[in-house]
């Protein structure tokens, strides 16, 4: 758990530090990508790979929480391997057409 903790630290200034660059998105996304799957291989997690249709999925599940107060967020939550408690996830991966493995970005 400390891993994933420190991880996720170095990810945000991985973040921070990307928008002072003078990159361009493209390249930026790539970085970023790089190494959340970097960090995900001590966890042995699989690689994220790039999905067009995570907008898809990000659409239905704010359908979904959009009536949700913030005190319930807590039900959401899940842990690195596991899925998110959303109701119907895997209903809404496959009405998005979105493998387990790809990344929602």
């Amino acid at each position: 758990m400390a891993i994933l903790k420190l991880s996720l630290v170095l990810l945000v200034l991985h973040v921070v530090q990307l928008q002072g660059n003078a990159m361009s998105d493209c390249d930026a996304k790539k970085n970023l990508f790089d190494e959340i799957n970097g960090n995900r291989m001590p966890l042995h997690l699989a690689n994220f790979t790039e999905n067009s249709n995570a907008a898809c999925l990000a659409n239905k599940i704010a359908d979904q929480l959009k009536n949700v107060t913030c005190k319930n967020a807590f039900h959401y939550s899940s842990t690195p391997g596991t899925k998110p408690n959303i109701t119907d996830f895997d209903k809404l991966l496959d009405d998005c057409d979105i493998k387990e493995n790809h990344s929602m970005s």
